[in-house]
């Protein structure tokens, strides 16, 4: 890679050293054993939800990075972040499918860094602000609801806005 001509983005990359970690977390909350079996990862760019959004987690489409922020509705005890309207906020650093020898169905994943809501601060505009955590996670695609749209500030260092009015 370091050869190459386009090197991987930075949220590629990023992704891939948080993989290994994360995925870890999902085997052992899935019940499933990480150590067992021979496993291998292949990497997408693009993946389609049921409700015909297409993620993507791409250093280059029509000229410009996209790596689509999502809200994924998390599961009932789960409630360490805070969430707007029940969802929980990410970027969506890598697309993946994990296969396993043991099992003939594989994961489809995707490799997240949260957003959290700045309590502190009051929504400006009617949106909420939020910041990133330093928090990774391994979702299933299934458990993402939806693309939304989160907009940088440009005066203030990592802080966004989550737009409401764009869904």
């Amino acid at each position: 890679m370091k050869k190459s001509k386009n090197p991987p983005h930075p949220n590629f990359i990023e992704g891939l050293s948080r993989i290994i970690s994360t995925l870890d977390i999902f085997l052992d909350t899935s019940s499933q054993d990480s150590e067992s079996d021979d496993f291998y990862i292949k990497v997408y760019d693009t993946v389609h939800l049921e409700s015909s959004e297409i993620l993507r987690t791409t250093g280059e489409f029509q000229g410009k990075e996209w790596f689509s922020n999502v809200a994924v509705i998390p599961a009932e005890d789960q409630d360490q972040y805070c969430s707007d309207e029940g969802a929980w906020y990410g970027k969506v650093l890598l697309l993946f499918k994990f296969f396993r020898g043991s099992f003939k169905e594989p994961y489809e994943l995707a490799l997240v860094r949260w957003y959290d809501i700045h309590s502190a601060e009051p929504d400006l505009y009617g949106c909420p602000q939020l910041y990133y955590t330093e928090e990774y996670n391994t979702v299933p695609v299934e458990s993402i609801d939806r693309e939304v749209h989160i907009v940088p500030r440009f005066d203030k260092k990592n802080r966004f806005l989550l737009n409401k009015y764009m869904f």
